[in-house]
């Protein structure tokens, strides 16, 4: 046992790190691997992490870098972290309306209210949004070209009789806004050329029709909706928010998982495959439980796709 009684003053950020230097050097590389040190969120601090790059523990803390002004005004903290154990601190706005993509040349990240780039080398560029974005507007997602270029788009909602979406497009320090007519389940890009997968609203543009499912190809460079295609939705009273959660692109084929039908009360999980040449539809049920989302659900259905299909 280590211990020892230290001075009610004693400051937890120092005696974080004695303490944990000094059982590295009691034990032995076998006990130190399996080591699980917990502690509060004194630990965190830039010194104790810098001094422990390269001992590779495992601990368990907590941050404690809120404060409550940000508290009250919905601000998030992300953190990161490099290989070496330093790390560097961003308040941003609202990350439940925010993305992150780390492409070869750093990290882009957009909340609401601004769009940030964080080099490998770590020069920050920080442009706050040109487009008024509400308060309740979501971030519906991002994409990341084959140039590395990242798309994202925010959900603005109706505005002077029509219902609007914003999407940025940022690669290094070029940086594009543009807002597009319509509602979209998704977007994603096949190279470079964006596309999207619109939502079942009966509005009058055109782009969006009450019960249906459309796919979209963003041309010239004001981003204008082409409508590929248009289907009906097999349940027309499917509420827009379940129709997509996942997009994965195969060969020239784009495969959807998400809720498109339900069967009594029961919504059932759905493969959505659009061609993105001529738009061709197809819609499959798939035997899965409806809860079970994210990547697990992408690479069973992928997999039993591409069983079939051999």
């Amino acid at each position: 046992m280590l211990t020892k009684v230290e001075d009610g003053n004693t400051s937890d950020k120092t005696w974080n790190l004695a303490f944990i230097k000094k059982m590295r050097e009691t034990l032995n590389d076998h006990d130190w691997s399996n080591l699980l040190y917990q502690a509060d969120s004194a630990m965190i601090t830039k010194e104790n992490l810098r001094e422990l790059a390269g001992d590779e523990l495992d601990f368990l803390s907590r941050s404690n870098l809120w404060h409550e002004s940000d508290l009250e005004n919905g601000r998030n903290v992300l953190l990161l972290f490099d290989g070496k154990g330093i790390w560097d601190a961003y308040t941003t706005y609202d990350l439940d309306r925010a993305n992150v993509n780390w492409t070869e040349d750093g990290l882009y990240l957009s909340d609401y209210k601004y769009e940030y780039f964080i080099s490998n080398e770590g020069e920050i560029k920080r442009a706050e949004k040109t487009t008024e974005l509400r308060e309740g507007t979501a971030q519906d997602g991002s994409s990341i070209d084959e140039e590395g270029g990242v798309w994202s788009w925010f959900d603005i909602g109706f505005r002077e009789n029509s219902y609007e979406t914003l999407v940025t497009y940022r690669y290094k320090g070029e940086r594009m806004e543009t807002i597009v007519e319509g509602v979209y389940s998704y977007l994603f890009t096949v190279g470079t050329q964006l596309y999207g997968g619109t939502s079942s609203f009966d509005l009058p543009h055109g782009i969006n029709k009450g019960g249906h499912l459309g796919l979209v190809k963003f041309v010239g460079d004001d981003l204008t909706p082409m409508v590929l295609a248009s289907y009906p939705l097999p349940d027309k009273d499917v509420d827009p928010v379940f129709i997509s959660q996942q997009v994965v692109l195969v060969e020239d084929t784009i495969h959807v998982i998400g809720e498109a039908e339900r069967i009594g009360h029961v919504f059932q999980t759905n493969l959505m495959k659009w061609n993105i040449h001529d738009g061709a539809f197809e819609l499959d049920r798939i035997a899965i439980p409806t809860d079970h989302y994210g990547d697990e659900l992408v690479k069973h259905v992928l997999l039993s796709y591409r069983s079939k299909s051999t």
